[in-house]
């Protein structure tokens, strides 16, 4: 017959693999929702670029894809809040500014007039994004790291 310390010890290690399942499975929701925005930002943030690129050429073209990606960036950014860590969720919101401000700027266009200086705005779009790319990998470690921790 089992004492009072064989039950008190396996109550205890049924209590430490309950907690263990659980911070895996919150590791594993976090993972899934850091993926997620990270991937539609990366979306958004390429349509913006191959955008930028044909600015600084004297060429204007902004596609639905853009206007979707936003959207999908936005729907992310709510899983996020949900699973993310303040800090991460800090990088994010500020990532997902800048990313939302530049298609703002670039928004601006959709209806300029004609001789707007497109590419002078395309080239000031350039640097934009190298700050832009700058910021992800950084939230992106941020992310890699919590999640090793």
């Amino acid at each position: 017959m089992p004492g009072n310390s064989d039950i008190e010890g396996a109550r205890h290690t049924s209590e430490r693999l309950a907690q263990s399942a659980r911070e895996e499975w919150l590791r594993q929701q976090r993972r899934d929702a850091y993926v997620n925005f990270y991937n539609a930002a990366r979306v958004l943030f390429l349509l913006l670029v191959e955008t930028a690129e044909a600015a600084a050429e004297g060429n204007w073209v902004r596609s639905e894809e853009v206007r979707q990606a936003a959207r999908a960036m936005g729907d992310a950014s709510g899983v996020l809040a949900m699973e993310a860590t303040q800090r991460i969720l800090e990088g994010a919101d500020s990532l997902s500014s800048h990313i939302s401000n530049l298609d703002n700027d670039m928004r601006c266009f959709d209806h300029a007039a004609p001789g707007s200086d497109l590419r002078a705005a395309g080239r000031t779009w350039r640097r934009e994004i190298r700050s832009i790319y700058e910021e992800s990998e950084e939230w992106l470690a941020h992310c890699r790291e919590e999640l090793h921790h």
